[in-house]
C-alpha cells in the first residue's frame, strides 16, 4: 500500500468520534381557521413571533406578528413540537478504517442521533454533510485571515507612504539649532557720559574736603 493510501488510514483513524449539536430545520406547527382539525390555514414554525388572543380549552387563538396572520393552534400539538424543537440534536459519527485482503482501505461509518443508530445510508449521507461543513469552515477562516492580512499590509504601506512624503518635502525637514557666542547690550552713548560726569564731580569734591581738613 502506498504512502497516500497509509496517511489516508491514519488520519481516518485519527477521527474517532465527532459530536454536535445542530437543528436542520424548525419544527412546525398548524394553523387552523377554527378550534377544530377542519381546515389548515398554514403551516408554521414553532418558534414563530406569535401573540395569544383567547382560549378556549385545548385551543389558543393567536396572532403571528409577522404578517398579521390569525388562527388557532392546538395546545398539545403546540406542547409537542415545541419540546422536539427545544430537544438538543446531538449526532456522533465513528469512523473505522481497516485494510482487505488485497490491501485496499475499507471505511466503516457508525452514526447515532440522539442515541439512536442510523442506517449506514445516513451514516454516509451524514459523514458527507459533516466534512462539507468542516471544509466551508476552513475556507472561511482562511478568507478571513488573508483579508486580515491584506489589510494589515495595506495599512503599514500607507505609513511608510506618509512618512517617505513628509521627509522628502523641504518645510517638513527638522531644523538644528547650534549654541551661539552670549553678547551684552551695549549702552546708550549718553547715558555713559552721564555716569563719567557724576563720577568726576565726586571725585572732586572729595579733594576738596580733604585739603580744607
Amino acid at each position: 500500500m502506498n504512502k497516500f493510501t497509509n496517511a489516508l488510514v491514519a488520519s481516518l483513524v485519527l477521527v474517532t468520534s465527532i459530536t454536535f449539536a445542530a437543528k436542520e430545520g424548525a419544527t412546525t406547527i398548524k394553523l387552523y381557521a377554527a378550534p377544530d382539525f377542519s381546515k389548515v390555514l398554514a403551516t408554521i414554525p414553532v418558534n414563530a413571533n406569535l401573540t395569544s388572543i383567547i382560549q378556549k380549552k385545548d385551543w389558543v387563538k393567536v396572532g403571528d406578528r409577522t404578517n398579521g396572520q390569525v388562527g388557532w393552534i392546538n395546545t398539545k400539538q403546540y406542547r409537542k413540537a415545541r419540546e422536539a424543537y427545544d430537544e438538543p440534536n446531538i449526532q456522533t459519527v465513528y469512523v473505522n478504517a481497516t485494510e482487505n485482503n488485497e490491501g485496499k482501505p475499507t471505511v466503516n461509518i457508525i452514526a447515532y442521533k440522539n442515541g439512536k443508530k442510523l442506517s449506514d445510508k445516513e451514516a454516509k449521507l451524514f459523514y458527507k454533510k459533516m466534512l462539507k461543513q468542516q471544509r466551508i469552515e476552513q475556507l472561511t477562516q482562511r478568507s478571513y485571515w488573508r483579508h486580515a492580512n491584506q489589510m494589515m499590509r495595506r495599512q503599514q504601506q500607507d505609513m511608510n507612504q506618509l512618512l517617505n512624503d513628509n521627509f522628502s518635502n523641504d518645510d517638513m525637514r527638522p531644523v538644528i539649532l547650534m549654541p551661539g557666542p552670549v553678547i551684552m547690550p551695549k549702552q546708550p552713548a549718553a547715558q555713559e557720559k552721564t555716569d563719567t560726569l557724576n563720577s568726576k564731580k565726586v571725585s572732586a569734591k572729595v579733594v576738596r574736603k580733604r585739603f580744607s581738613v
